[in-house]
């Protein structure tokens, strides 16, 4: 878009995705070298938009659900077809490591990353996953949309798209 004037100044096909109206329940991000990742919304791949050349650089090979998370050149995305947390590189696509998952991701759940961890919500809880390790340093049974507050407190909203919510706030880093 050409901020003085707002109008489209330039736009990016991705041919093999569908959108039924639904919520994406997810936004769009800028990497480190200017690139646009996306999830779409059918069937979920993580599309890399290269703004520069206004082309397509890559395209997941599965599918994800919920917001994926960026840091450093990295793509961290729930895996709805492997049932695992996965870190992609931002360069390429290629799966950089993977973290199986202990239950369902939830199509509204989103990822979180900060400077040691990564953090995710399945059917089963929400884990801290330790980034060098690539194991879980902390768990809680309670599930739902993570957001971090104060860079030490992570909060989770209970239910998917529902009413009432519950907001649970747990003091996580550094761990």
């Amino acid at each position: 878009m050409d901020v003085t004037t707002g109008s489209l100044s330039f736009s990016i096909n991705e041919p093999q995705s569908s959108w039924s109206g639904y919520s994406m329940n997810g936004a769009p991000f800028i990497g480190d070298n200017g690139w646009v990742f996306a999830r779409t919304y059918s069937p979920g791949h993580v599309t890399a938009f290269n703004t520069a050349a206004r082309s397509i650089a890559w395209r997941s090979a599965v599918g994800y659900v919920g917001q994926p998370a960026y840091r450093q050149n990295v793509i961290y995305a729930q895996s709805g077809q492997t049932q695992q947390l996965q870190a992609l590189d931002g360069l390429s696509g290629a799966v950089l490591w993977s973290w199986p998952a202990p239950g369902a991701f939830s199509p509204c759940s989103n990822v979180l990353v900060a400077d040691t961890h990564v953090f995710t919500s399945t059917s089963a809880g929400t884990h801290a996953i330790n980034l060098s390790t690539r194991q879980s340093d902390w768990s809680t049974t309670e599930n739902g949309t993570l957001a971090l507050s104060g860079g030490r407190t992570l909060l989770i909203i209970s239910g998917c798209d529902t009413s009432p919510s519950t907001i649970h706030g747990f003091r996580v880093l550094p761990l």
